[in-house]
């Protein structure tokens, strides 16, 4: 992420190269683009928000793989599965959110795009999520404000919502990270199997 972030930075490598873009990819075989578009930050490495992004990807990544929730496999194959089953999460649903959204959606948050075609800050609400679920009573600072594990992504959502930011991203994220927790935590507790194995 901050090699490909860099690059772009340093004009190296065109950010529109980078952006998800399914007509692309279909067309003209760009595949890349189904994996770059989770590894750049959509800004220049001297933006505070890209920054502040590396950071919580460094951060919630690896404490999340430090402590993922139980799948099977050993700690890392399961954070693996669980950063897997989010990254196809985030692709399946982008291009029905952003069809079917502005008809939903108020015009202030459906114009012009419901959301943009870049992943990353996505990837890392949902995984942000999941540790604020794997590590309810854990405290952390949000801007020099202790936050326990469980309010942190609405702790991020009221801080995006004081600073104007787009919400988009940040729920679909947690939306995506949320449809994990419920198929391997929820889901087996009642039905007495595991699904996602």
């Amino acid at each position: 992420t901050t090699v490909l972030s860099l690059l772009a930075t340093l004009d190296f490598i065109p950010a529109q190269q980078l952006l998800f873009d399914w007509a692309r990819i279909r067309n003209h075989l760009e595949c890349w683009r189904l994996v770059t578009s989770f590894l750049f930050c959509g800004g220049r490495m001297n933006e505070f928000h890209a920054l502040i992004l590396l950071y919580l990807i460094a951060l919630h990544g690896k404490s999340y793989e430090m402590n993922p929730h139980p799948c099977g496999g050993g700690r890392r194959a399961d954070a693996a599965f669980a950063f897997c089953f989010c990254v196809g999460g985030i692709l399946l649903s982008f291009p029905i959110i952003n069809q079917y959204g502005p008809m939903v959606l108020p015009e202030r948050y459906a114009y012009p795009v419901v959301l943009y075609p870049l992943f990353t800050r996505t990837l890392v609400y949902a995984i942000l999520y999941l540790w604020s679920k794997r590590n309810p009573n854990a405290r952390i600072n949000l801007n020099f404000i202790p936050v326990q594990g469980r309010y942190l992504p609405f702790a991020y959502i009221g801080f995006s919502l004081a600073l104007g930011n787009r919400l988009n991203e940040l729920v679909h994220g947690i939306v995506v990270g949320h449809i994990f927790f419920y198929l391997v935590e929820v889901v087996p507790a009642v039905l007495n199997r595991r699904i996602l194995t």
